[in-house]
């Protein structure tokens, strides 16, 4: 018979040492962009030891992964980012410092506690469920500049494909699926990007500009979408179906023009203090691990509902 909701949010609710523990194993490893060889090899071991098959080394970057488990019965193939590169700070010196402030602790931890939770649950789960470790979601670190975002990189080689679901998730202010991203401008066409940014140069003279890459916008999927409601509902939570725009820059996008995908944000009221120290120990202390474990529930839920291939999610 289908897992049950409360079978799900049991299962997270056992693994909440091993979720502390991966919080606990990034924040005191925190690793730049493409140098995540630590975190990177703690939750692949993690996953491996919980019988995913697990394939390092994916789009030829060697901090990547992807990790399988198949359910017992015919569905989607769902994917879970797994996020775990530390913010490039500035240290007193003026070089890049990592620095975990940014959430992608309690994201690891979460991910980690979504696949523990659902692998003695497997027999009875429909389709399969992969973890995609992506190293280099910070876009400003120097890594990132460099070489190029691990979301970025995974698209050119083709990871997202073939896809029929795609889950992130973070910290966030509200309990939402953002349906609209922000960098530092809007536009429609890359033409529009530079008219854009020719005004606020013309309003600072004395500053120094640099371009990066152009970052298509964000591409919500309703099905997706409707999966998470459902989930957070599951789990006794709002959802906020019309949030404001992204309040940080990413790439994601990335994923979601190749598969229908969600960038999934779980509040709290009080909100986090990102990029900064006071965060970093926000994310490092209880709250941190309260946050991971809420959203390894929300993930869970919405990856076994977007695994059945005869059921249409929906928001309720």
């Amino acid at each position: 018979m289908p897992v049950a909701d409360a079978e799900v949010i049991a299962g997270v609710t056992a693994q909440r040492a091993a979720i502390a523990g991966t919080v606990a194993f990034v924040h005191a490893h925190p690793e730049l962009a493409h140098e995540e060889h630590l975190c990177a090899a703690h939750l692949a071991g993690r996953l491996g030891d919980a019988g995913l098959q697990v394939e390092p080394g994916v789009a030829g970057l060697s901090t990547a992964f992807r990790a399988v488990m198949a359910g017992g019965r015919p569905g989607r193939r769902v994917g879970i980012v797994a996020l775990y590169d530390a913010v490039a700070a500035i240290g007193e010196d003026g070089s890049p410092e990592a620095v975990h402030s940014c959430g992608h602790g309690p994201i690891a931890g979460a991910v980690a506690g979504t696949a523990l939770a659902l692998a003695p649950l497997r027999e009875r789960l429909a389709g399969e469920f992969h973890v995609l470790g992506c190293p280099a979601d910070e876009i400003h670190a120097p890594g990132t500049a460099g070489r190029g975002g691990g979301k970025q990189l995974m698209a050119a080689a083709g990871v997202w494909d073939g896809y029929d679901a795609v889950l992130c998730v973070h910290p966030e202010f509200i309990d939402t699926v953002w349906q609209a991203g922000s960098l530092l401008f809007f536009a429609g066409e890359a033409a529009g990007i530079e008219r854009t940014a020719l005004a606020v140069r013309s309003a600072l003279p004395g500053a120094a500009w640099r371009a990066g890459r152009p970052v298509p916008g964000l591409r919500p999927d309703a099905m997706v979408t409707a999966a998470v409601a459902g989930a957070f509902a599951a789990a006794g939570r709002g959802f906020e179906p019309d949030p404001p725009p992204l309040p940080f820059a990413t790439d994601f996008a990335s994923i979601s023009h190749r598969a229908p995908a969600a960038l999934i944000g779980v509040g709290r009221p009080e909100g986090w203090a990102f990029h900064t120290s006071r965060g970093a120990a926000q994310f490092a202390s209880p709250a941190g691990v309260d946050v991971a474990a809420d959203m390894a529930t929300v993930l869970a839920l919405a990856a076994v509902r977007l695994g059945e291939p005869d059921r249409r999610p929906t928001a309720d």
